[in-house]
């Protein structure tokens, strides 16, 4: 496969963005792959945390979410130079915004190329506004006419130092959760070693949780 098509960052960061969005409206719920991870682990293993909560529901929809983004990934791979120019798939809009481009992120923490930053600029703002306007305009789920769940995760002081661990990763492996599922679509085989090493990270985390209730 050919290394995938690149769009400008603005027009990456606005797609993650506005996909983002049309997911809410979908589900009712915001997007979290880290809680897809979770949902796989539920499959494998009897601890308690990943059978309670989140992950209550055997077929979450997020564990098909995840399925899905190594396939946009593949789409994005293989029709690089094509006639296929979008697609309404995370994996996609990921690999045609630059994320699954291993120089991007180097180049982003030494300041030498800032695409990654306009991908991440472009979404958080076309994100921020739009579920502003939806939450003013009590927009309600269009399918089952259901209120959007809104609520953020609670603040903990674990978050410091777990961001700071997460910063580093990223810039380590030059990928982040989501990221790495599209580039494994794309043959990256590499990311293997930062899929298996995220499925453990989620896999302690919830051995931990279960041991300290």
């Amino acid at each position: 496969m050919t290394q995938p098509t690149v769009w400008d960052g603005w027009i990456g960061g606005i797609a993650v963005g506005v996909y983002v969005l049309v997911q809410l409206l979908l589900s009712g719920k915001l997007l979290s792959v880290t809680t897809g991870f979770g949902n796989v682990c539920s499959f494998v293993s009897h601890i308690p945390f990943f059978h309670s909560g989140d992950y209550k529901a055997v077929n979450n929809w997020l564990l098909w979410f995840i399925i899905g983004i190594p396939l946009g990934g593949l789409l994005a791979a293989a029709t690089s130079g094509g006639h296929i120019v979008a697609s309404f798939s995370i994996g996609f809009i990921l690999s045609r915004a630059g994320a699954t481009t291993y120089d991007f992120y180097a180049k982003l923490f030494l300041f030498r190329n800032f695409q990654l930053f306009w991908v991440i600029l472009f979404a958080a703002a076309t994100g921020f506004v739009g579920i502003k306007i939806m939450q003013i305009l009590k927009v309600k789920t269009l399918i089952g006419r259901e209120p959007i769940d809104y609520q953020k995760k609670p603040y903990k002081t674990t978050l410091i130092p777990g961001s700071l661990l997460f910063g580093l990763g990223w810039g380590l492996a030059g990928a982040c959760p989501g990221t790495a599922l599209a580039m494994l679509g794309e043959g990256k085989l590499g990311v293997l070693f930062t899929i298996l090493g995220m499925f453990l990270g989620t896999y302690f985390y919830g051995l931990q949780m279960s041991r300290g209730k």
